[in-house]
């Protein structure tokens, strides 16, 4: 399944892709994204039962979390691998799925995230100390900046004056 098909408009969903209408509800990088993680799903259970109803769907989801967590697989993962699979299967929805939510939280607690530490003032004043040094005033403020302002790296570089 991608943009780029050699099936003509208005029979795509037909031949079992999806039309251009419903591949334009996520971008590009997401749907490429979900293709890889829907041929991975459907490598995994290429012998498992078909999915023939919502109900087996859901089943095989969960089953398929299992494999992942296994896997050392994160909850991110998990939730774009159901996020793949009910794109790409007719009439899925999340809200169809109570397994499907139970097992997601259900991962949550046997692999809770981990939260990354911020960097030493040490370190991030002496990069901008350092970039200063190279001339770059501009690069070195945002570093100064985005530390002080307990800021992501893409919120520096969205930044807005109304911000």
């Amino acid at each position: 399944v991608s943009r780029t098909t050699s099936v003509p408009a208005g029979l795509r969903a037909l031949s079992g892709g999806l039309s251009a209408a419903v591949e334009r509800t996520v971008s590009a990088p997401v749907l490429k994204q979900y293709e890889l993680l829907k041929r991975r799903f459907d490598a995994w259970s290429f012998d498992k039962a078909r999915l023939h109803t919502l109900a087996s769907a859901e089943v095989i989801i969960v089953d398929y979390f299992d494999v992942l967590l296994l896997r050392n697989a994160n909850y991110g993962e998990l939730e774009k691998s159901t996020a793949a699979v009910i794109f790409f299967t007719p009439g899925a929805a999340r809200r169809d799925m109570p397994r499907e939510k139970r097992a997601l939280n259900g991962s949550l607690k046997a692999k809770p995230p981990r939260s990354r530490l911020p960097l030493p003032d040490e370190v991030v004043f002496g990069l901008a100390g350092i970039l200063l040094s190279l001339g770059h005033k501009v690069v070195a403020l945002m570093v100064f900046l985005g530390k002080v302002g307990f800021m992501r790296p893409m919120e520096l570089v969205n930044l807005k004056c109304e911000d």
